[in-house]
């Protein structure tokens, strides 16, 4: 009788340890988890920082070519069609900018969910070396 209740207290100890195995394997797959959700609202924060710098220079260039437009339509050297058309690719380029703040916000709130606090005004550097070999400039 000893033997079999040695045998039973053996069980479920090893029963108890193989859970408690589990349990630490899958608190490790979900801290994987959340670095890589991590990870990749840096990069694509990085990412969408750029892509609204390079629009809100886009906005600058265009702005200035409408500038141009507007002088030439009023020196009467070009139709009054070029400065509405300047200025349909200026709309157009502020619509792309807010398109893209707001995606780069989408970022940013969900690394301060993921983080639990607001890093946003840290700087989040990315070494060149990963950002060359990680196709950050792709879509998504």
């Amino acid at each position: 009788m000893r033997q079999v209740a040695a045998f039973n207290v053996e069980c479920y100890a090893n029963a108890f340890r193989f859970r408690l195995q589990v349990a630490q394997a899958n608190v490790l797959v979900s801290i994987d988890d959340i670095s890589t959700q991590v990870v990749t609202a840096i990069v694509n924060i990085r990412r969408y920082q750029e892509i609204t710098r390079i629009a809100r220079e886009q906005i600058k260039g265009i702005s200035r070519i409408g500038e141009i437009a507007n002088l030439r339509a009023n020196a009467g050297i070009s139709s009054q069609a070029d400065p509405i058309q300047a200025q349909s690719y200026i709309e157009s380029a502020q619509s792309n900018l807010i398109a893209q703040e707001t995606q780069l916000s989408l970022y940013k709130q969900r690394l301060r969910t993921l983080v639990g606090r607001d890093i946003s005004s840290s700087r989040l550097e990315i070494p060149d070396s990963l950002i060359s070999s990680s196709d950050l400039y792709g879509e998504t």
